[in-house]
């Protein structure tokens, strides 16, 4: 008989790919999620039983095992309490995660920015050089069928590390490839030291006879050479592969040249001969929300974007503008959580300069990461901008109102580049865009 492990808050991007690897092995699943999306969606057509809507203790069945949570679910969560009721295994998403790490031969991609590309690029190199790797991945990929998990046969483990309330603390890799760091998640650390200190301590997890590997663009990882003990391997635009690099790679963007030179360095200390490499990444044609490609809209191209912190959008749009250089590029961000816009307004203001034309939907509010009290509004930075800028900046109040605004009044066309940018629930409205 299979034992039954519960999943709450199973749609999360990481947690889903985990649940995906537990099923792999032989386990049966279930899960409950606040809401639906495509990955839910997914997941119960692969046949894992999902529950939707409000969570509650009658979500576990008399035959759960175990319980893993997603890292925003709060104490109080019932499903969580009934676990604790009946003295289950219980465990949050990355201590679960950490598990796996001390069992394979673990490759952990982390940073403020990038780290998706980077472990897709990773992941894909390895399997090209058939070193059959199980990816978990905070991406959907089409090589992996769609999917943000990959189930392989070795011994190697590739993940994506967040550093959000310290996830990335509960992993032990061989190696760990960090792209950046930068003020990211302040409604968690204090200030940018708190978070170069918490890279400090994910490297001293990292196995004494294994790799780190390093982007020596980065000021603050540079910061932190003298108090890593070990050698490091650096890499940087201005290594000799970058130049090739740059040639072939069809995503677009010095930080993705950044991202494809880091997977590069990589895959090379781990012995992978570089055509191998070279070839893969020519072939790359970018992850799920990562400047994706997605359709037209009047015969514009419309382009998904998981871009929400200023740095991510400043050189995403960059990119963007140096790729579809002479056409209009038109922005339609979706602020992600309050408390990041406020701590951040002054960043987030200048962060869209590469756009011709900025649209701000409402703040996608994340449960159990809002303070109530807070009073920061799409239209407040719309305001910010306008007088800091004079870029046309409109906070459409509808999907509809947003459809007329660029077909009806900005006449988009073929002459025109959209990017939907955010990390909430922005891809569903692009969705309804590309749709008839």
């Amino acid at each position: 008989m299979k034992q039954l492990i519960h999943f709450i808050g199973i749609g999360g991007i990481g947690i889903s790919a985990l649940a995906r690897w537990f099923r792999a092995h032989g386990y049966e699943v279930t899960g409950s999620d606040l809401t639906a999306s495509s990955t839910t969606a997914e997941l119960i057509r692969e046949g894992i039983s999902v529950i939707v809507g409000p969570h509650n203790a009658k979500n576990l069945s008399e035959k759960t095992v175990r319980v893993v949570y997603n890292q925003a679910i709060t104490k109080d969560n019932p499903e969580l309490q009934k676990a604790i009721e009946l003295g289950l295994p219980h465990s949050s998403y990355p201590q679960s995660l950490g598990e796996l790490t001390r069992i394979y031969k673990t490759i952990a991609v982390a940073g403020a920015h990038g780290k998706s590309t980077t472990t897709a690029l990773t992941s894909l190199i390895l399997e090209k050089a058939k070193l059959d790797p199980t990816v978990i991945i905070g991406t959907k990929l089409k090589e992996f069928g769609g999917k943000n998990f990959r189930n392989g046969g070795s011994e190697y483990l590739i993940i994506e590390a967040d550093e959000w309330k310290a996830s990335f603390l509960h992993y032990f890799p061989y190696a760990a490839l960090i792209t950046n760091i930068d003020r990211e998640h302040l409604d968690f650390y204090k200030n940018l030291t708190a978070i170069k200190k918490t890279f400090e301590q994910f490297l001293l997890n990292v196995n004494p006879y294994g790799l780190i590997v390093l982007n020596k663009d980065d000021k603050n990882l540079r910061s932190l050479s003298k108090k890593i003990k070990r050698p490091i391997v650096w890499y940087g635009l201005g290594d000799a592969v970058a130049p090739a690099i740059r040639k072939i790679l069809t995503v677009p963007g010095e930080h993705n040249v950044s991202n494809a030179v880091g997977a590069y360095t990589l895959a090379r200390a781990l012995g992978v001969a570089r055509p191998v490499i070279l070839k893969t990444l020519a072939a790359y044609r970018g992850a799920w929300r990562r400047s994706e490609y997605r359709g037209k809209l009047a015969g514009a191209a419309v382009y998904d974007d998981y871009g929400h912190h200023p740095t991510e959008i400043r050189v995403t749009l960059s990119g963007f503008k140096a790729k579809f250089a002479g056409r209009r590029l038109i922005c339609v961000f979706q602020p992600h959580q309050m408390e990041r816009l406020k701590i951040l307004f002054k960043d987030f203001t200048a962060a869209f300069e590469a756009a011709d034309i900025l649209i701000l939907l409402d703040i996608y509010k994340v449960a159990g990461r809002e303070e109530k009290d807070n009073k920061i509004t799409a239209g407040k930075l719309a305001a910010a901008i306008i007088t800091k800028s004079g870029k046309p900046v409109s906070v459409p109040p509808s999907f509809a109102a947003l459809k007329s605004h660029l077909t009806d009044k900005l006449k988009v066309g073929k002459n025109d580049v959209i990017v939907m940018m955010g990390a909430g629930n922005i891809n569903e409205w692009t969705d309804r865009l590309i749709n008839k």
